[in-house]
């Protein structure tokens, strides 16, 4: 199944009646699609396998989200180049972690990077500098810390990300295979001992039960 949810700003090209909605529409469109396939996936299937989910940036942020709506239900999921952790992006995007990769932008325009568009876009402030990261659209999407503090309750993750990624920092994808081992911070994927040179590794996680 391949739906799609309506998009912040003027983003897509479904026309005006499916933009400009908030990050909560967003996400309520996506909940809708995934309660209907639950009722209606047996007309299509016999396969008595969980529906599993998948979606890339924003929609990685999204089948995160799912699996947090649907505990026990979605039992696998494949986040690429996922955006589950909001808090922790905008503070990159405030520490000007994103400008070196901006070559000809000036310190702290919004068009530097796309992520401090998206979180400007979605909280509705003229620039992310306004943000604090207090405000209830930052926290309700940083969707680490429940996965770190019951690692055994989420879904079984496949999580890809290009460490060279110049939209969606590598750090989001990092920080989801840690808080799945129990530990955000210190877990088995780090960024300083990853080589640029190999073609791909492989970071498993383990959990920790508290």
């Amino acid at each position: 199944y391949m739906p799609f949810y309506r998009l912040a700003g003027q983003l897509g090209d479904a026309g005006p009646a499916c933009n400009n909605v908030t990050i909560e529409d967003s996400k309520q469109d996506v909940k809708d699609a995934f309660q209907w396939v639950q009722s209606n996936n047996a007309k299509f299937t016999d396969s008595q396998k969980s529906v599993r989910v998948m979606g890339q940036s924003a929609g990685g942020h999204m089948s995160v989200w799912l699996s947090q709506q649907f505990p026990g239900v979605i039992d696998k999921i494949a986040p690429m180049f996922p955006v589950p952790d909001f808090a922790h992006q905008l503070k990159e995007v405030q520490n000007n972690e994103y400008l070196s990769r901006c070559e000809t932008a000036e310190a702290n325009t919004l068009d530097c990077n796309y992520i401090g568009w998206m979180i400007t876009t979605l909280t509705g402030k003229n620039h992310w500098n306004e943000l604090t990261g207090d405000e209830a659209i930052i926290q309700k999407n940083s969707l680490l810390q429940s996965v770190e503090q019951s690692p055994t309750h989420a879904p079984a993750m496949f999580i890809t990300h290009g460490m060279s990624d110049e939209i969606v920092s590598v750090s989001q994808a990092l920080r989801l295979c840690n808080a799945l081992s129990g530990d955000i911070e210190n877990g088995p994927a780090q960024k300083s001992q990853i080589e640029f040179g190999n073609q791909r590794r492989v970071t498993q996680k383990t959990h920790k039960h508290h």
